[in-house]
């Protein structure tokens, strides 16, 4: 396989278009058995926990209980439309709605990654291993943030196996799951879909007027979930929600709390408390005197820029959290399987990723593992998809 060409054209496509049929339907079937037989042992053999209090949040916004007094589909961190989803679904057996939901999109995860990688009984068998791997801490520890980033690589692995084969069921299977990914965490599923475009056929897709028309019906569809969403925050009851929320980000989320602690003459000057600092942090929006969106704006900007050094050491502590205890088997297995495949649109998708993730230390987010676990699951994935077919490293 080179490194712009694909499967899809010649002898390859004429014999997906005889092999299909039954047998897609079959290999179909497997996938989700597969899928839904490892979702279910893990959550039964081990008790899925919420990785980060914001999934317990939301679930407790949606379906009003705990500190909301009723539910509401607006959580906030996800798209209106998937609260309204999640909302939607009943509560089974004491698990709510929120949760049910999270674990059936994982479940469609796996059984896209087994459908994508399983070109034979071995390939099913390499396909169930690999959603394993990958997807393991995900339903075990599961997080919103990682739910939609392994949704969007099994969304890609599939994409991809749907065009090389003309196989159009599973292509808009891969749409449907790329854009609930993008309803659960728009940011992780537009990184993941953004670091997977040398990945994709372009070839075939040039090619397939079925397969562009569809790609731009999904393209439509995100836009109108994201007008949707808008339209779900725009009354007046959010107003001094959305203002605080643009003035806590550089704060909270991009490293300006530490810097600003450490400068008391700047609280000072603006009547602010390190305390008061620590109730912003912790999402206390309550006392406006507190919660002063112009006042928060005019320290982070008398704060100015990060110093240079700075900005390069968080650059650094980026790309080395890569290899911390929880990341480096993916780490390691994603290497690995790219020195087998050999090709170099796995090497850009590399290079892409640690680009990535070095910028994203340098805008003051380093180690994020969440955020990065979904880039390294597509490198093992799409290193899997690159591999040849013959030959010793297949095996």
């Amino acid at each position: 396989m080179t490194a712009g060409g694909s499967e899809g054209t010649g002898a390859g496509a004429a014999a997906a278009r005889e092999g299909g049929g039954a047998a897609d339907d079959r290999a179909g079937l497997w996938a989700g058995l597969v899928a839904i037989g490892l979702v279910g042992l893990l959550a039964g053999t081990f008790q899925p926990r919420w990785e980060t209090n914001d999934d317990l949040v939301m679930a407790m916004t949606a379906h009003g209980f705990g500190t909301m007094a009723r539910g509401s589909p607006l959580l906030v961190f996800s798209n209106a439309i998937w609260g309204w989803i999640v909302r939607a679904v009943p509560t089974v057996g004491g698990v709510l709605g929120y949760a049910a939901a999270t674990m059936a999109i994982l479940a469609l995860a796996a059984g896209l990654v087994t459908r994508a990688l399983g070109r034979s009984r071995s390939g099913f068998a390499l396909g169930s291993l690999a959603a394993a791997v990958i997807l393991f801490r995900a339903i075990v520890f599961p997080q919103f943030t990682m739910t939609a980033g392994f949704l969007a690589v099994a969304a890609v692995a599939a994409l991809r196996r749907a065009v090389e084969r003309r196989e159009r069921g599973l292509l808009l299977l891969s749409l449907l799951a790329a854009w609930l990914a993008f309803l659960v965490r728009a940011e992780e599923c537009g990184l993941v879909l953004f670091l997977a475009l040398p990945l994709l056929p372009w070839t075939d897709l040039r090619r397939q007027r079925w397969t562009q028309a569809a790609l731009a019906g999904w393209v439509g569809a995100v836009l109108l979930a994201t007008l949707a969403d808008r339209a779900a925050y725009r009354g007046e009851a959010w107003a001094h929600f959305r203002e605080v929320n643009a003035a806590r980000l550089p704060i909270i989320d991009y490293g300006g709390w530490e810097r600003l602690r450490s400068r008391p003459d700047i609280l000072a000057r603006h009547g602010y408390t390190a305390n008061d600092l620590n109730l912003v942090r912790n999402w206390f929006f309550v006392d406006p005197a507190v919660a002063d969106p112009a006042v928060l704006t005019a320290m982070q900007r008398e704060l100015g820029p990060r110093p240079v050094a700075v900005t390069l050491k968080l650059a650094g502590d980026a790309l080395v959290a890569v290899a911390s205890p929880r990341l480096w088997p993916l780490a390691a297995a994603g290497l690995g399987l790219a020195l087998l495949a050999g090709t170099r649109r796995v090497g850009t998708v590399w290079l892409l990723a640690l680009v990535a993730i070095a910028a994203m230390g340098m805008a003051g987010r380093p180690a994020i593992l969440r955020v990065y676990e979904p880039v390294l699951g597509l490198l093992v994935i799409g290193s899997l998809l690159d591999l040849p077919r013959r030959g010793w490293r297949p095996w």
